[in-house]
């Protein structure tokens, strides 16, 4: 092996320098052959050393370029101990600082990999951090989506709910149309037979003032006539009465003819007055009875209330509003309620006696300026009283 060889070489060169002067020692000739021989010898041994030191560092370099620096240095330490000239000082000089090189960049290396190692473990801290804020983001996202999905689902639910009651009452209202209708004619044929009924006892009552009046005018004529005759008659006799009779008898005549001719007067003047005060009374009573038939019939009313969205809802004569509309007047014209002043000039609270999920109601009552038909006026017809379906209204 050459790190056991070296020594020997070694050995071998002092045994040669010896013999060397051993030979000169001897004599000159038998000096200058061996002397050659040995000169041999020790180039060959120089060769030697040689090739093992470019061994050794050739073996030290690949250790460094493998990084195993303990391996290096035994390489450059055996390299050491063989060099002898200026040629293998540089070689082993410059393999020491190509291990010194390749140790400092290692060295910097596993700097530069420990300070990676921070940043990467910065980084998945950061990382775990992140990851840790987007889960509670996720989560809190994931109850606000539940949270509202459930309100969706309930919103769903209630406009769900309200559709099918809105479904229900137009149902409901579909189905009563053909009864209300129905109901309707048969009320306003039933109002026009009254009307026309009244109408006629009216123009009856009518004719018989006119039948009456003229009546009593040709009997006051026929009076007036049979007075004007009995006046010709009286001053006729009254004439006769002074021709024939003395003054005293004529004057006694003419009294009492004056006074009979006064007393006719008066019979025909308060007859006179009895047929004006039948005439006025029938009259008055003609009135009395319209009056009373106007005043029989109640006003027709309106009551308005606000949904909980703004909108407005109304009750009337012609119909209730399933349907809640953006403005009071709009509710007002479709329940028939085209010409509406206030009851009062507050709000009034009235409790429905036919909607039972309508409960207590604030809002604003009307009238709409015309009267109810008679007949009837229930809920489904369109003469509706809306007295029979709210409790509270004293109007």
């Amino acid at each position: 092996m050459p790190a056991v060889a070296t020594p020997c070489r070694r050995t071998a060169k002092i045994l040669i320098a010896a013999l060397f002067l051993a030979f000169l020692a001897l004599g000159p000739t038998t000096a200058v052959a061996d002397m050659s021989r040995l000169l041999e010898q020790a180039d060959k041994l120089d060769q030697l050393d040689k090739l093992d030191i470019h061994q050794a560092l050739e073996k030290a370099a690949a250790c460094t370029r493998a990084r195993d620096f303990p391996c290096a240095e035994d390489r450059l330490r055996e390299a050491r101990k063989r060099v002898t000239d200026p040629a293998s000082r540089s070689a082993l000089s410059q393999a020491e600082a190509g291990l010194r090189a390749e140790i400092q960049r290692v060295q910097e290396e596993e700097r530069a990999f420990a300070l990676r190692q921070q940043e990467l473990q910065q980084q998945i801290a950061l990382a775990e951090q992140r990851l840790k804020e987007a889960q509670r983001r996720a989560l809190r996202e994931e109850e606000e989506l539940a949270s509202e999905q459930a309100r969706a689902q309930e919103r769903v639910e209630r406009q769900a709910q309200r559709a099918a009651d809105e479904a229900d009452e137009r149902a409901a209202t579909i189905a009563l149309i053909g009864g209300m209708l129905s109901q309707q004619i048969r009320a306003q044929a039933n109002t026009r037979s009254v009307e026309q009924a009244r109408a006629r006892q009216f123009a009856q009552m009518q004719s018989n003032v006119a039948a009456s009046t003229a009546r009593d005018q040709e009997r006051f004529a026929l009076e007036r006539a049979r007075l004007e005759q009995q006046r010709s008659e009286l001053q006729q006799r009254q004439a006769q009465a002074k021709a024939e009779l003395p003054q005293l008898s004529q004057q006694r005549a003419s009294a009492a003819r004056e006074q009979q001719a006064q007393e006719s007067a008066r019979s025909i003047e308060v007859a006179a007055q009895q047929a004006r005060a039948t005439e006025v009374a029938r009259t008055k009573e003609a009135q009395q009875l319209m009056q009373a038939t106007n005043q029989e019939r109640p006003d027709a009313l309106a009551f308005c209330w606000e949904s909980n969205r703004g909108n407005w809802l109304c009750d009337g004569k012609t119909q209730d509003t399933t349907i809640a509309y953006e403005t009071m007047d709009e509710s007002l014209r479709l329940v028939g309620c085209d010409r509406p002043e206030r009851v009062v000039n507050t709000m009034v609270t009235l409790t429905s006696t036919r909607v039972e999920r309508w409960g207590q109601k604030t809002g604003w009552l009307f009238r709409c300026g015309k009267k109810l038909e008679t007949g009837e006026t229930g809920h489904a017809t369109w003469n509706r009283d809306i007295r029979r379906f709210w409790s509270g209204i004293r109007w």
